[in-house]
């Protein structure tokens, strides 16, 4: 199950200068709670282990340092993931010559940018093959997304977790600032 707020899920900011829609971080309320029981274990073992290495109880050999760093890479990831679907924010900022797109988490990011001049094709690409039905888009790809555009050679996705009217809506607003001057 996931929540969904009322209304649009994104919010349009508007200058003369630029053009800023944010949009909240999917979140999938079954595994958020999987999430959070998983890193409380996770915590036990980050904390646990090295503790028994250094009281001795378990002698330091290859397999407990290859399993340690994989543990404390996937509690990396999986901290992580729970803040994004906590607290995550995609950013769309749109000038005259510039669209970046930063995915962050409590304003921490990293914004990548598109030179306006090589973008094409800016459109709605839903994945038709979705099995919970086009109303229902995609959220576990960190890179995905109903919006499209080609930029060089390479199809660029963003606004993850917005449904199809609203994806259609960002289209046209970013559209219009672009093209239509």
């Amino acid at each position: 199950m996931r929540l969904w707020p009322f209304g649009r899920r994104s919010k349009i900011t508007r200058s003369r200068d630029e053009l800023i829609i944010t949009i909240p971080a999917p979140c999938n309320i079954g595994i958020l709670l999987f999430l959070s029981l998983w890193l409380v274990a996770w915590a036990a073992g980050e904390v646990f282990v090295p503790w028994q290495i250094v009281a001795g109880e378990i002698s330091l050999s290859t397999f407990v340092i290859a399993w340690f760093v994989g543990w404390t890479t996937a509690g990396a990831f999986g901290t992580y993931s729970w803040l994004w679907m906590v607290r995550g924010r995609e950013i769309v900022r749109v000038t005259r010559d510039l669209l970046g797109i930063r995915r962050s988490v409590w304003s921490r990011g990293v914004e990548r940018q598109f030179l306006v001049a090589h973008i094409s094709d800016l459109r709605l690409a839903m994945d038709p093959s979705h099995p919970f039905g086009e109303d229902d888009p995609p959220r576990y790809s960190w890179r995905q997304g109903p919006i499209a555009f080609e930029y060089h050679d390479r199809t660029v996705r963003f606004g993850q977790g917005l449904r199809k009217a609203e994806a259609r809506e960002r289209v046209d607003e970013i559209s219009r600032y672009l093209f239509d001057g």
